[in-house]
C-alpha cells in the first residue's frame, strides 16, 4: 500500500539536450499524450517512489539544488502531474480536451499493423540511393516543365475556370495526395523507431483532410529525425507532381492521362503550400516548433502576445519577465501573425458562407448563425489541431487589475492620438484595377475592285505612312477594256476633225464633172430610145431592143439625180449638227476612259493611316482573289495608346475625367508610365459575372516597345482623403447594399 505519490513505471522517458540543457520528455502510453519536464521537474518526479514523503523531497531537492523548496511547492507539483494522470494514483489518465469547429479531429483506426506491413516493402524509400534519385527525377521534371511552361500557364488557366466536374475531380485527387502525405509521415515515425498511435479525418478552418498522429516523434532524441518526419509528408508530395509533370508532358494533349496528371501536379502544388504554412498547425508549424525547440509555439506565443497586451496597458504580468529575450521575439512575432492570420481567416469564411446564406435566410438569422459560429469557434487559437498531440502548459494565474496606471493613461492618449490621425491625416486614394492597352486608331485595310492580288509590298510588323501603296491587284477585264476605249477615241476624233474641215474644191470640181459624165450618159441614151421607137414603129427591130434602150435610159436618168444631189450635199458644206453630235460621242468615251482609269488606280491599295500592320503570314495572301469589300490586312496607330480600365461599378464613385493614371505592366514591371483619365464609359457591362465601367486614358508609345493587348495594373489617383476615410470605404465596399439603407 502505498502512504505517498508514485510516479508511474510504465511512463516512456527520453532525455534530450536542447541549447546544452537537458529536458525529459515523458509519453503516458496509455492516453498518449507527451510531457515536457526541465530537469528541476523530472528530479523531482524521480523522488516520488511511493515511500518518501513530500518533505523529505522538498528537503532532498534543495540540498542538490542548492534552493530552498517548500513543501507547498513540492505538493502543487504533485497534483499537476496527478491531474495530467501521471502517478499511480490516479484515477483519470487523460483531460477532456476542447474541440472547435476549426480543428476537429476523429480518430479512426489504429494502423500500426499496417504500418509495419507497408514499411517491410517501401523500406527501401529511406535509402540514400532513392533520395538522390528522387532529387534528379524532381529536377528533371522541373526542366521539362520549364521547357514548355506557356503551355503550362495556359492549361492552368483553363482549369482555374472551375465547374462542378473539375472540383469533384480536383477534390477526388487532392484526397489522394493527402492519403500518401499521411502515410508518408508514418512510414517516417516508424523508420526511426515510433509508432503511429491513430489515424483519421480532421477539419481544419472547414477544410476536411486526413492525419497521421507521430507524437511519438517527441521520443526522437536527433532534432533532425523529428524534422525529417514533417518534411517527408510535403516531400511525397513534390514527387507525385514531379511525376505528374513528367506524364503531363510526354503525353498526348488529348489523352485523358495528360489532363488528369495536370490537375494532380495542381493538387500536389496546392497540398505543399498549404502545409507550408506556419501559422496553422500543419507540417510547417511542426517544422517550425523543432526548429526553435518551443514545443506549443502557437498556444505561448498567443498567450505570451495577451499577456503583452495587457503588460503594456499596466497590468502586472510575472511570467512574461521570466522569459529569455530570444523567447520574447520569437512568441512576439509569431504570435501576432498567427492571431492576424488566424482572425483573417475567420474573417474571410464568415464573408464567403454570409454571401451564400444571406440569399436563403434573412438578415436575423444570420446574425444569429454569425453568433453560433463564433461561439463554436472561439477557442480556436489555442486548439490543437492533428499530426502530434502537443504537451499541456503552465497554468497561468489571473493578474489583479491596478486602478488606472500611467500605462493605461498612456494608451488611452495613444488610441486618441491614432484616431486623429486617421481623421486629419490624409493619404491619396489610389485605386487599383486590370487594364489592357488598345490601339488609339485601328484601320481594315479593304479591297475596293475585285481582283487578284499581284504584289504585297509589306509584311506582319511593318511600319508604314499614310498613302503608302501596300497592296496591287490585277484585273484583265479593264485593261482590254481600257484599250477598245482609247482606240473608238481615236476614229471619233478623225471623223470630227473630217467634218470640221469640210469639203475641199477637188472633190466639187470631180462631183461636177462627174454630174456632167452622167448628163451626157444620159443625152446619149435618149437618142438611143428615140431611134429605136421609130425603128419599132417601122416592125424593123423587135420588140426586145425596145425594152432594152428604155431600160438603158431610165439608168442614166438615176445616174445623173445621183450625181446631182451628191454635187449640192458638197456645194451645202458640214451641218453644225454633225459636229455637236460627233463631239459628245468622244466626250462620252472619254468619261468611260476616265473611269476606267480610276478603277484601274484602285488597283493600288494604299495605307489609310500612319502605323504597323498587324495581319499575320500576310505574304501568303499572293495570287489569292478578293471581292470589293474583302479585307485583306489590318493597321494599328502604334504611337498612340488607350489603357482600357475595367473598373468595378463599386468604385465608380470617386473616378473623375482628369484623374492621373499611373500603371505598371506585365511585361515591364519596373517601367512606371502616367496618363490622365480621358474617357467614362456611358454604360456599364458585365465581365466574368460582375458589373464593370471601362474607363480609358491615353498614352503615348514614344518608345515603341508597348504593345497592343499588353495588361498590368493601373493606380488611379482620386485626390487625397483622410486616412480613416480611405479604410472605412474599403470596409464599405464589402458590404452587401442593401445593409446600407
Amino acid at each position: 500500500m502505498r502512504l505517498y505519490p508514485e510516479f508511474r513505471q510504465d511512463l516512456v522517458i527520453r532525455e534530450h539536450k536542447v541549447d546544452g540543457k537537458a529536458v525529459y520528455w515523458v509519453k503516458d502510453p496509455v492516453a498518449n499524450t507527451f510531457f515536457r519536464f526541465i530537469v528541476f521537474q523530472y528530479y523531482v518526479a524521480t523522488l516520488l517512489d511511493g515511500t518518501t514523503s513530500l518533505e523529505e523531497i522538498g528537503r532532498s531537492v534543495s540540498a542538490r539544488m542548492g534552493l530552498t523548496v517548500g513543501s507547498e511547492s513540492i505538493e502543487t507539483f504533485v497534483k499537476r502531474l496527478d491531474t495530467y494522470g501521471l502517478l499511480e494514483t490516479s484515477t483519470a489518465h487523460e483531460k477532456t480536451r476542447q474541440r472547435s469547429l476549426l480543428h476537429y479531429t476523429i480518430p479512426l483506426i489504429n494502423p500500426q499493423r499496417m504500418i509495419e506491413w507497408l514499411y517491410a516493402r517501401l523500406s527501401w524509400c529511406f535509402t540514400r540511393t532513392f533520395v538522390l534519385a528522387s532529387i534528379l527525377w524532381v529536377g528533371f521534371a522541373v526542366w521539362l516543365l520549364s521547357s514548355d511552361w506557356e503551355a503550362y500557364t495556359t492549361h492552368v488557366g483553363a482549369i482555374m475556370r472551375l465547374t462542378s466536374s473539375t472540383l469533384v475531380d480536383l477534390y477526388i485527387l487532392s484526397f489522394l495526395v493527402i492519403t500518401i502525405h499521411e502515410f508518408a509521415h508514418a512510414l517516417a515515425c516508424r523508420h526511426f523507431g515510433g509508432k503511429v498511435q491513430d489515424m483519421g479525418f480532421i477539419l481544419i478552418f472547414f477544410l476536411p483532410g486526413l492525419y497521421t498522429n507521430v507524437s511519438d516523434s517527441y521520443l526522437f532524441e536527433r532534432k533532425r529525425d523529428r524534422m525529417i518526419v514533417m518534411l517527408v509528408g510535403m516531400y511525397s508530395g513534390i514527387l507525385i507532381g514531379a511525376t505528374a509533370a513528367i506524364i503531363w508532358r510526354i503525353t498526348d494533349p488529348t489523352a485523358w492521362i495528360h489532363q488528369v496528371s495536370l490537375m494532380l501536379m495542381m493538387a500536389s502544388l496546392w497540398g505543399l503550400l498549404f502545409n507550408l504554412n506556419p501559422l496553422i498547425k500543419l507540417d510547417g508549424y511542426y517544422i517550425l516548433n523543432d526548429w526553435f525547440d518551443m514545443p506549443n509555439l502557437r498556444r505561448k506565443a498567443i498567450t505570451y502576445v495577451k499577456r503583452l497586451v495587457r503588460s503594456i496597458a499596466g497590468y502586472p504580468v510575472e511570467s512574461i519577465r521570466s522569459l529569455t529575450r530570444r523567447q520574447r521575439r520569437i512568441y512576439a512575432g509569431y504570435g501576432v501573425m498567427a492571431s492576424i492570420y488566424s482572425l483573417g481567416l475567420i474573417g474571410v469564411i464568415m464573408v464567403f458562407l454570409g454571401e451564400i446564406v444571406l440569399d436563403y435566410v434573412s438578415e436575423f438569422i444570420l446574425a444569429g448563425l454569425v453568433v453560433g459560429f463564433a461561439t463554436a469557434v472561439r477557442p480556436s487559437v489555442s486548439e490543437d489541431s492533428s499530426g502530434r498531440t502537443e504537451p499541456p502548459d503552465e497554468p497561468v494565474e489571473p493578474p489583479r487589475r491596478p486602478r488606472f496606471p500611467k500605462r493605461t493613461i498612456l494608451l488611452i492618449l495613444s488610441m486618441i492620438g491614432f484616431i486623429l490621425i486617421l481623421i486629419f491625416a490624409e493619404m491619396e486614394l489610389r485605386i487599383s484595377v486590370p487594364f489592357r492597352l488598345r490601339a488609339a486608331e485601328r484601320a481594315v485595310v479593304r479591297a475596293e475592285i475585285s481582283g487578284q492580288i499581284d504584289q504585297i509590298y509589306v509584311n506582319e510588323g511593318d511600319t508604314v505612312v499614310t498613302d503608302q501603296v501596300l497592296v496591287h491587284l490585277v484585273t484583265r477585264a479593264l485593261d482590254s477594256e481600257r484599250r477598245t476605249i482609247a482606240a473608238q477615241i481615236v476614229e471619233a476624233r478623225a471623223q470630227l476633225s473630217m467634218l470640221e474641215r469640210g469639203v475641199r474644191p477637188e472633190e466639187l470640181d470631180r462631183a461636177t464633172a462627174f454630174l456632167q459624165q452622167t448628163q451626157a450618159g444620159q443625152e446619149a441614151a435618149r437618142l438611143h430610145h428615140e431611134r429605136t421607137i421609130s425603128l419599132a414603129e417601122q416592125n424593123m427591130i423587135p420588140q426586145k431592143d425596145l425594152d432594152v434602150a428604155r431600160t438603158d435610159l431610165a439608168l442614166k436618168q438615176a445616174e445623173v439625180a445621183e450625181a446631182t444631189s451628191a454635187l449640192k450635199l458638197l456645194q451645202a458644206g458640214t451641218r453644225r449638227e454633225e459636229i455637236e453630235a460627233k463631239q459628245a460621242y468622244i466626250q462620252t468615251l472619254k468619261e468611260k476612259a476616265a473611269y476606267t482609269d480610276q478603277q484601274i488606280a484602285l488597283c493600288d491599295i494604299p495605307s489609310p493611316i500612319a502605323g504597323l500592320v498587324t495581319t499575320p503570314y500576310l505574304k501568303e495572301r499572293r495570287g489569292e482573289y478578293v471581292e470589293i469589300g474583302e479585307a485583306i490586312c489590318e493597321l494599328i496607330d502604334y504611337q498612340h495608346m488607350i489603357v482600357d480600365m475595367a473598373v468595378p461599378e463599386r468604385e465608380m464613385e470617386d473616378i473623375q475625367s482628369g484623374h492621373t493614371v499611373v500603371i505598371k505592366l506585365q511585361g515591364y514591371p519596373s517601367s512606371r508610365f502616367e496618363g490622365t483619365v480621358a474617357t467614362i464609359a456611358p454604360v456599364a457591362e458585365i465581365e466574368e459575372g460582375r458589373s464593370v465601367i471601362h474607363v480609358r486614358s491615353a498614352l503615348d508609345n514614344d518608345t515603341g516597345f508597348l504593345k497592343v493587348g499588353m495588361t498590368g495594373i493601373a493606380w488611379i489617383q482620386c485626390g487625397p482623403r483622410p486616412i480613416g476615410a480611405i479604410m472605412l470605404r474599403r470596409m464599405v465596399r464589402y458590404v452587401r447594399t442593401e445593409f446600407w439603407w
